[in-house]
């Protein structure tokens, strides 16, 4: 499965460029609702149980789709109130429960088809080079709900670092396991694909005004939980990256994309950085 995320961060880094206007427009035609976790949870697992194992299903759901649709305005709207007091994202139990649906909609949704394509006898490379291409065209067809969904994923993992910083700078000696060890570094991935990912896409010459600030302003939002998990080195590589990165931006907006690369010196580096 971790596998698998990973290619779809890539595969919809390189899809977004053929995405029109129109569709830009439609992704965000959702308007936010009061969310709970609760409420997410059960249309999560109403739309998880509706679209089954990643690869099974040929077709998928539109946004359209009632339970979709759901899903949908549920993520909108919790990501706009996870983390505040209102949703606490306190208990680091809760990581994959909540964030861990929304990646398996989008793993779901990425794959669709696949199963047509690929045979017990297909090799694993084979089926990695299938997979992205099929991902690729999943992003395409239904932009609409990858968009929102990758939004949230991104805040969602943002709300919950501060919980994880409580917990690593309690640990007791000895209590580092290789488990936690591991964990810690797939989140890491995580959050630099993440923040990989929102910005290429926002770059991307395709993507409207609109489009583009909606993931400037996530990313400002979600900015100090997300560089929260990253050791000192990362954060030096990404600052550096996101400076040069900043130049493909259009004029108007590449100051507030520096801005960004400034901001990750301001993040203090405390337990969960100072991990190696």
């Amino acid at each position: 499965m971790r596998g698998l995320a990973v290619i779809l961060a890539a595969t919809t880094i390189v899809a977004c460029g053929d995405q029109t206007p129109q569709s830009h427009a439609a992704a965000h035609a959702l308007v936010p609702t009061p969310a709970t976790k609760e409420d997410f949870g059960r249309a999560a697992d109403a739309l998880l149980a509706e679209i089954g194992e990643p690869g099974q299903r040929v077709s998928m759901p539109e946004a359209d789709d009632p339970v979709t649709q759901r899903f949908l305005v549920q993520a909108r709207g919790l990501t706009e109130s996870l983390g505040t007091s209102a949703q606490p994202a306190a208990s680091l139990e809760e990581f994959d429960s909540i964030c861990g649906k929304g990646t398996k909609v989008l793993i779901t949704y990425g794959l669709a088809g696949l199963s047509t394509q690929v045979n017990k006898d297909t090799n694993q490379s084979e089926v990695a080079a299938i997979a992205q291409r099929v991902m690729g065209e999943n992003f395409k067809k239904y932009f609409t709900v990858f968009f929102p969904t990758m939004l949230f994923n991104q805040h969602c993992t943002s709300a919950y670092m501060p919980a994880a910083e409580r917990l690593f700078t309690e640990l007791p000696t000895g209590q580092f396991t290789p488990a936690r060890a591991e964990g810690l570094r797939k989140v890491r991935r995580g959050v630099l694909e993440a923040i990989q990912g929102a910005l290429t896409i926002a770059s991307d010459p395709g993507i409207t005004a609109k489009g583009r600030g909606i993931i400037l302003t996530q990313l400002e939002t979600d900015w100090d939980g997300l560089v929260l998990a990253l050791p000192a080195a990362e954060r030096t590589n990404l600052a550096a990256g996101i400076a040069k990165l900043s130049a493909t931006f259009p004029a108007d907006e590449r100051a507030r994309v520096a801005k960004l690369a400034l901001r990750v010196s301001d993040v203090k580096c405390s337990a969960l950085c100072s991990i190696p």
